[in-house]
């Protein structure tokens, strides 16, 4: 029941939100392994493999069932998002036995705005993530440690921090559930070797380990330099207020509560041994907060503390509510749970957007006019190339401090080196992500190519060795995809910083 009411919750909110360069980096990649490319070499990222792996099959199996490769993706994310809030219900009900608790739990993680958005917006890696968490939570409370090790192995091989929320949860349910800790810790350790171990030969196989290794470790361990809550305090309140607004409040106090549960359910504990699952669960908070205090570069970054704060909250109603008449009691859960999915419900119909509608349009007028034969390079903007349908003939789109710092060690002359390979292929179109050029393309840019303008959040190039004809029909379907992506634009999306002077006439 509660799967099919956040499946519902979610189709409200749509599958034609536009592509961010996150989503189209895992679309990307998806799509690029269904041509024979493994993860890190169709793109590299500093994820899991996991992350582009999933959307893959999804464009796979959507392929043969003739759904569009951003949809297909987009239907499976959302049945994964309605998945979460189902295994938050279990996992509620089991710290708390009561189902009441579960309903409410759920429900509060289906209003949170960014988990919202991103059910049908994304794809994004920490939904998946966090659905292998909850699973290992569930399994971890039951004493399934085989399953339970399988499942951390999966979130930490979709987004690394998920390891550290799984292992805190886990020291704290064989100190809390079990004598039997040696033979514990090896049923979880093969658990979480196999997927892991298949994950090793399936890259041995294709001839990709290495750069595997260099995304999945090395880029992260030597050349990753993140904010955290501690070094960025003022920046991260701000990012998760824009991403969350007010819906964050319940989170905040429910993190706090949940280790007051604890304490109060210990000093009750000749009455019943609750506490020892709400231990659990404190234990893996802890986990949870302690990767924050290290790093967090955006909102979805809170998709593993997102279950603690809805389980503290949700714990604390029923406390309060539990001397109340059975009667009482369900009129005081059920108001605070349809409550909860009002807030969800019209989050999710008010943020509906049909920008991708305009993306497509736009990417197409330019490519409809680019020349037969010549190449396309998408600098930052993955999500272009896979609109455009087109293959970047390097794994490198991402461009930011972590990968800058790994191209300069790695690659022949570093990201100077790369700024003159592009010099000397000199694709008939670049297009770049975000507010400006990468510093060290502007000399190419400025030198061989001429600006064709800018329409959402990519910038168009055309390079000088195209003939006047084609660059001004180049320069026009930019201005038409301008038009079209402004009239798409009913939300509001890109805001009026994108739609203005600064584009073409």
């Amino acid at each position: 029941m509660v799967f099919a009411a956040a499946c519902v919750v979610f189709a409200l909110h749509g599958t034609h939100g536009a592509l961010s360069r996150d989503f189209g980096v895992f679309l990307y990649g998806g799509e690029q392994l269904t041509r024979g490319a493994p993860s890190y070499v169709g793109i590299f990222n500093s994820v899991g493999p996991l992350s582009d792996a999933v959307p893959g099959v999804a464009i796979l199996v959507g392929r043969s069932l003739g759904l569009d490769p951003v949809l297909a993706p987009r239907l499976l994310f959302l049945a994964l998002s309605a998945g979460c809030c189902a295994a938050l219900y279990v996992l509620t009900r089991r710290v708390f036995d009561s189902s009441a608790a579960g309903f409410l739990a759920a429900a509060l993680l289906a209003g949170a705005a960014t988990f919202t958005r991103l059910s049908s917006d994304g794809p994004r890696e920490k939904t998946l993530m966090l659905l292998c968490l909850l699973l290992a939570l569930i399994w971890l409370l039951e004493q399934r440690w085989f399953l339970a090790g399988a499942a951390t192995a999966l979130a930490t091989l979709t987004w690394q921090p998920g390891f550290a929320v799984a292992a805190a949860g886990f020291i704290g349910a064989v100190a809390l559930l079990t004598n039997r800790r040696p033979r514990a810790l090896g049923q979880f350790v093969l658990g979480g070797a196999v997927p892991s171990l298949a994950a090793v030969v399936a890259f041995a196989a294709t001839g990709a380990l290495g750069r595997a290794l260099d995304g999945f470790i090395v880029i992260d361990a030597v050349y990753t330099r993140q904010p955290s809550l501690l070094t960025n305090p003022i920046g991260t309140v701000g990012f998760v207020w824009q991403g969350y607004s007010w819906t964050v409040l319940p989170f905040v106090l429910g993190l706090v509560l949940l280790p007051m549960l604890l304490l109060d359910a210990w000093r009750r504990r000749a009455e019943h041994d609750g506490w020892r699952p709400l231990g659990v669960m404190v234990a893996a908070e802890i986990g949870a907060v302690g990767w924050l205090l290290v790093a967090i570069n955006g909102a979805a970054d809170l998709f593993d503390v997102l279950p603690f704060g809805a389980l503290g909250a949700a714990g604390a109603v029923v406390r309060l509510a539990g001397p109340l008449p059975r009667r009482g009691f369900v009129a005081l859960l059920g108001a605070c749970t349809l409550a909860a999915v009002a807030v969800a419900t019209s989050y999710a119909v008010l943020s509906r957007s049909d920008a991708l509608v305009g993306q497509r349009l736009a990417v197409d007028s330019v490519m409809d006019v680019l020349p037969r034969g010549d190449g396309f390079l998408s600098v930052n903007a993955p999500d272009a190339m896979f609109l455009a349908g087109r293959t970047n003939p390097t794994p490198w789109q991402v461009f930011n401090g972590s990968e800058d710092r790994f191209i300069n060690a790695h690659y022949p002359g570093g990201l100077a080196g790369y700024a003159r390979w592009v010099a000397r292929i000199r694709p008939g179109v670049v297009v770049v992500g975000g507010a400006d050029p990468e510093r060290w393309l502007q000399g190419v840019l400025g030198a061989d190519y001429t600006d064709l303008g800018r329409f959402g959040n990519w910038q168009w190039y055309a390079s000088t060795t195209l003939s006047r004809a084609e660059q001004s029909r180049l320069r026009a379907a930019v201005a038409l995809g301008y038009e079209q992506l402004r009239r798409t634009d009913h939300g509001g999306l890109y805001g009026p910083q994108v739609f203005s002077a600064a584009g073409p006439s």
